[in-house]
């Protein structure tokens, strides 16, 4: 994984969204209501200036897989770290945003012999919903994944975090990104 030292907002999506945060129907908007946010704000700020700062800040890498990523949105995903679902002020906050790639998803998997049985990562296994604990923006988390011989990755032991954190993170890692494609009990891939 990466770690990702966040910029400053650039001036076209600040000006954005303080224009929609002085709109009186973005006050309206319910916070449980994610559709509303997602399609009537979300959807509307500049993405492809959006995509465009997140991959320099990103050297042009997915923040979760660090496979090279584009400005297009056919591939890649505009990610929250705070999911747009649990927080209504941050699903228009740059700084809460990644860029990723989609997985997998965007590979139509009954039309390609050759991704057949492959396991979805990234955006395409993560779902909108899901909070994590590991966080491409804390330098100290980052510095802790390793990877093994073969390429898989995990995160090491220190006292700085608890067992509960490093048993969430490693879950996070293999469960919800799926970095290491599927594991079954024994630590070994399945499909």
């Amino acid at each position: 994984m990466l770690y990702i030292q966040k910029k400053k907002t650039p001036a076209v999506i600040r000006r954005k969204v303080a224009e929609m945060r002085s709109n009186p129907l973005w006050k309206k908007t319910s916070e449980s209501d994610t559709n509303a946010i997602r399609k009537n704000w979300f959807d509307q700020l500049p993405k492809a200036d959006i995509r465009e700062a997140l991959l320099e800040e990103q050297h042009y890498l997915c923040a979760y897989c660090m496979k090279k990523i584009e400005n297009d949105g056919l591939h890649t995903t505009i990610e929250h770290v705070v999911p747009l679902s649990k927080n209504k002020e941050k699903s228009l906050d740059y700084q809460n945003m990644l860029l990723v790639c989609k997985g997998g998803s965007d590979i139509e998997l009954e039309k390609h012999d050759k991704a057949k049985g492959r396991v979805l990562c990234c955006d395409g296994s993560k779902h909108d919903e899901t909070e994590m604990v590991l966080s491409p923006y804390d330098r100290d988390m980052m510095n802790a994944i390793r990877y093994y011989r073969d390429g898989r990755i995990y995160f090491k032991d220190s006292p700085i975090w608890s067992r509960e954190q490093i048993r969430r993170i490693q879950k996070d890692i293999e469960n919800v990104l799926c970095l290491n494609g599927r594991l079954d009990s024994e630590g070994l891939e399945r499909v």
